[in-house]
C-alpha cells in the first residue's frame, strides 16, 4: 500500500510539473505586465556569470508582487550572446531544478511568473540558470542572495 501511495504521489507530481515545463513549441511562462514588476518587492537578487564561453550581463531578481505572486525579473541591463534554444531553469535549495520557460529575449527587461509548487517560496530558490535546452549546456548562472 505504501508503494501505491508513493507511486500515485509521484504520478501527480509529474503531472503537476508537466504543466510548468515547456512543450515542443516555444511557449513561455505566463508573462506579466511591466506594472506587475514595478509594484513587486525584491526578495532575492544576483548577477549573471557566463559559462562555456558565453557572454552575459545583468541581474536576475526574484520578487513578490502586490497580489502575492512570485516573479522572476531580468533587469534592463540583461544581455546574452545567444544559443539555439535558451531556457530558464530555477534551482531550489533542495537541489530540485524546474524548467521555467524559454528565454523571451537575448536582451532587456523581461518578467516571468513563477508557478506554485507544493507551497515553495522564493526563499527556497538559490539560483537561476540559463541553459540550452537543445544541447543541455549551461550558458549562464545567477546565484541569488537576499536583498537588504
Amino acid at each position: 500500500m505504501i508503494f501505491l501511495k508513493r507511486g500515485l504521489t509521484a504520478i501527480l507530481f509529474v503531472v503537476a510539473l508537466a504543466s510548468c515545463a515547456p512543450s515542443g513549441s516555444q511557449q513561455s511562462a505566463p508573462a506579466t505586465t511591466s506594472r506587475d514588476a514595478l509594484d513587486a518587492v525584491p526578495q532575492l537578487s544576483g548577477g549573471f556569470t557566463g559559462f562555456n564561453d558565453h557572454l552575459v550581463s545583468g541581474n536576475a531578481v526574484l520578487a513578490t508582487g502586490s497580489d502575492g505572486r512570485q516573479l522572476l525579473v531580468f533587469d534592463q541591463a540583461f544581455r546574452f550572446d545567444g544559443s539555439p534554444k535558451p531556457g530558464i531553469v530555477l534551482i531550489y535549495a533542495s537541489g530540485f531544478e524546474l524548467r521555467l520557460a524559454p528565454l523571451q529575449s537575448n536582451s532587456g527587461r523581461q518578467v516571468y511568473l513563477l508557478p506554485i509548487i507544493g507551497g515553495s517560496e522564493t526563499g527556497s530558490v538559490k539560483s537561476v540558470k540559463i541553459e540550452d535546452w537543445q544541447f543541455d549546456v549551461l550558458l549562464a548562472l545567477a546565484e541569488l542572495e537576499e536583498v537588504s
